[in-house]
Order: structure tokens, then C-alpha cells, then sequence
């Protein structure tokens, strides 16, 4: 309902965290998917360096990993600590 009035999908917390990077790390699956078909900034970083793909991964959400990497997301970008989604899984 929210994106039917016009909410902006790729506004930010304090902290850089945008709603495609809570529905990643929380595995709202669906609301991932929507917000892609949409053209969410799918790469935006948070203020730590951690992008959807990564925080995805670091929480073991692989269905939407693999939605992310499907659509063209960036699996080699690190965080600012230097870890890399690949990274984040183990």
C-alpha cells in the first residue's frame, strides 16, 4: 500500500539502511521480490559498506541471495571491514 501512494523504497535510515536492506537481513522473501520488480537501488551500502547481497548472505537468506545475484547485484563489493558476501556466509 505504501509504494501504491508514492514511498520512496530507496530512502534511508541514520544509519544507510534502506527497506531492501531490512527485508534482506530479515527474509521477507516477497517484499524483496516486490521492491526488485520495482527498481530498488539493489548495490546501495550502508553506512558500514554492507549491501543487500551481503547482508543476505551474512544471514543465510539464500533464496533471496540468488534473487539478488539474478537481477545483477554486486557479489565482489566488500563492506568497510573488508568482508565480501562470499565472506559473510561463513
Amino acid at each position: 500500500m505504501l509504494l501504491d501512494i508514492g514511498a520512496d523504497y530507496n530512502k534511508c535510515n541514520n544509519d544507510g539502511v534502506s527497506p531492501v536492506m531490512s527485508a534482506c537481513s530479515e527474509g521477507h522473501t516477497e517484499i524483496v521480490r516486490i521492491l526488485l520488480d520495482i527498481g530498488v537501488d539493489y548495490d546501495k551500502c550502508d553506512s558500514d559498506g554492507w549491501s543487500p547481497v551481503n547482508i543476505a548472505c551474512s544471514k543465510g537468506h539464500t533464496e533471496i541471495v540468488r534473487m539478488l545475484l539474478d537481477i545483477g547485484a554486486d557479489y565482489n563489493k566488500c563492506n568497510n571491514d573488508g568482508w565480501s558476501p562470499v565472506m559473510s556466509c561463513l
